[in-house]
């Protein structure tokens, strides 16, 4: 099965481009909308969240290079499910500042770029869902929705970190075309 997704933001440059490098896909859609429009769009079988977002909100435990599907208990206004990115190996740093006080962040242990991470993540994002919908006889995620704001995308180049996922997408399910039809 051929996972559907909606892509959605309101920024029209963003849009535009996301547009472009989508355009053909066959079963990808990108709209401008915002995230509370989206998740309660009856379009969608599940929103893709943070990792952070989504375990604070329904449950679960991080876990390294795992994307999770969580059920979101038929909350209104959400979809059934909400699919988590996978978070990276990272480790706590403690810094002083100049003024004396101390700080402690959390820094990845591997240094990649924008697109090499969205690339990482959407590929476990497809492979949990593909999981989920081999093992599940009743409840299957047909279509993913998102919103490139609400997961900070992009946080480089637009058009590299779109294609990055249209890339991670095409090596999952192929490349269907609108034109193929």
């Amino acid at each position: 099965m051929r996972l559907r997704l909606l892509i959605a933001d309101t920024r029209p440059e963003i849009l535009a481009i996301w547009s472009d490098v989508f355009c053909n896909i066959k079963d990808i859609s990108v709209v401008n909308t915002d995230t509370h429009a989206l998740a309660a769009s009856a379009k969608i079988d599940a929103e893709l969240l943070t990792g952070w977002l989504a375990h604070e909100r329904y449950g679960g435990k991080p876990s390294r290079g795992i994307s999770q599907i969580l059920s979101t208990g038929g909350e209104a206004g959400m979809p059934p499910w909400v699919v988590t990115t996978s978070p990276f190996a990272a480790h706590l740093e403690k810094t002083i500042q100049p003024n004396g006080s101390k700080e402690v962040i959390l820094v990845q242990d591997q240094v990649l770029t924008p697109e090499e991470e969205d690339h990482i993540v959407f590929g476990k994002v497809f492979e949990s869902i593909d999981q989920f919908n081999e093992s599940n006889e009743d409840a299957k995620i047909q279509t993913l929705g998102f919103d490139l704001k609400l997961l900070n995308i992009p946080r480089g180049d637009p058009r590299k970190e779109a294609e990055a996922i249209r890339s991670a997408y095409v090596e999952r399910y192929g490349i269907a075309t609108n034109a193929s039809e």
